[in-house]
């Protein structure tokens, strides 16, 4: 092996080793420093939409609890109705951003990415759901911000 692909090799990008192994959310990355808002990152299939999503769990250094388990489990089978709840605030959003009407069904226009689970899996807390914007160029990300079951805020990156 030459220098340069020694070299090469050292600085290829290599995915982090998992701090978790769990058995719903599969490898997790912690970011936990003992803040409120510690939270671990997990890469999965999403199985209703067969599409891979950004998983972040609100939790400290012991890692998904139970109840956070069942949040994500009820979120999977109920997913259609939560998105429901945020499409009206994203569209919205999207119409303020580019100052014209979306075409189309929510489903066409938005494509989900990511789920933010609260503490202690509890509804009522903030938790919030991503979804990048396909009726957009540069498809920027939008994020509906839940607490108490109804949408708080939307973010856009960008």
């Amino acid at each position: 092996m030459s220098i340069i692909d020694l070299f090469k090799k050292m600085i290829a990008s290599k995915p982090p080793e998992p701090d978790m192994v769990h058995p719903v959310f599969g490898n997790l990355i912690a970011e936990v420093c003992g803040d409120d808002d510690d939270f671990w990152q997990s890469e999965l299939v999403f199985p209703p939409l067969g599409v891979e999503i950004c998983v972040n769990v609100y939790a400290g250094m012991e890692g998904p609890s139970q109840d956070q388990v069942k949040f994500y489990n009820d979120f999977v089978a109920n997913y259609q109705n939560e998105f429901e709840i945020v499409a009206p605030s994203l569209i919205n959003e999207y119409e303020s951003w580019f100052q014209k009407s979306l075409n189309g069904e929510f489903s066409d226009n938005f494509k989900f990415v990511g789920i933010f689970i609260p503490k202690n899996g509890d509804r009522k807390g903030y938790w919030e759901l991503s979804f990048d914007c396909l009726a957009d160029k540069n498809r920027h990300m939008f994020t509906a911000e839940l607490l108490d079951g109804t949408v708080g805020g939307v973010r856009a990156d960008g």
